[in-house]
């Protein structure tokens, strides 16, 4: 099988609460929403179950966000099932999923409820926040790692940490590979100020490379189309003419 080749393309996946959301959750998803608007920047946004007043945020926003469904480890295929049925009555197409990396992830079910890509649900701030590389998984859904998750819970290493970041970011494009980076919005409420000042940095790097060309912000859905489209151009090469 062809390995599929993609240009530097940057995705930015948001973590939401399973629970209703309060004032400093839903300011900081204003926040985001509009700092990602302002550099034309889409995301995928996760939660364990479609809330209502999540969706009506999201579809607020000047640009088409993706909303995706966080399986949480040991749910049953019943709950599984019952999620993706209230997400159609809200008119959601749900096409990625992050899951527990810990855990075995229903796949079959959810290529068969139209899932494409999924990624981790959860990890810690990676260091080197590398450029990742998309990865076949079972049943025609792939795999996209996470380069870092954010915030930092080290103050300290915040600065150092953003810098790998956007260089990561830059080094994805040169290696025509992707790069994933997750944001937590109850850690982002945690984190105050300082933690929004970071973000806004990372998102006008990211907005910047996009407008010199360098990457393309996509959301996760995105990639699983680029993916399909890479490997349908691939040209076609047969056994006999490899053996020759």
């Amino acid at each position: 099988m062809a390995k599929p080749v993609l240009s530097g393309c940057v995705v930015f996946g948001i973590d939401l609460s399973s629970h209703s959301p309060g004032a400093p959750a839903e300011r900081t998803v204003r926040f985001l929403l509009e700092r990602m608007d302002a550099h034309q920047i889409p995301g995928t946004w996760f939660a364990p179950a479609v809330n209502p007043r999540w969706v009506e945020q999201l579809r607020g926003s000047s640009l088409s966000h993706e909303f995706g469904l966080t399986v949480t480890g040991g749910a049953s295929s019943q709950d599984v099932r019952r999620h993706f049925r209230v997400a159609e009555a809200a008119g959601l197409s749900l096409r990625s999923c992050a899951v527990d990396p810990h855990q075995v992830a229903p796949l079959d079910l959810l290529h068969r409820e139209g899932v494409r890509i999924a990624r981790p649900s959860k990890g810690t701030n990676a260091w080197a926040a590398a450029p990742v590389q998309p990865q076949a998984l079972r049943f025609g859904v792939w795999g996209l790692p996470v380069s870092s998750f954010l915030p930092c819970r080290n103050r300290f290493g915040e600065s150092f940490l953003l810098r790998n970041l956007m260089f990561g970011m830059r080094l994805a494009c040169q290696q025509k590979r992707s790069f994933q980076v997750v944001l937590d919005v109850d850690a982002l409420v945690g984190a105050g100020r300082p933690g929004e000042r970071s973000i806004e940095k990372l998102l006008a790097y990211a907005g910047r490379l996009r407008e010199e060309g360098q990457v393309q912000c996509v959301r996760l859905q995105d990639v699983d189309r680029m993916l399909r489209d890479s490997l349908a151009s691939a040209p076609a090469q047969s056994i006999l003419r490899r053996a020759a």
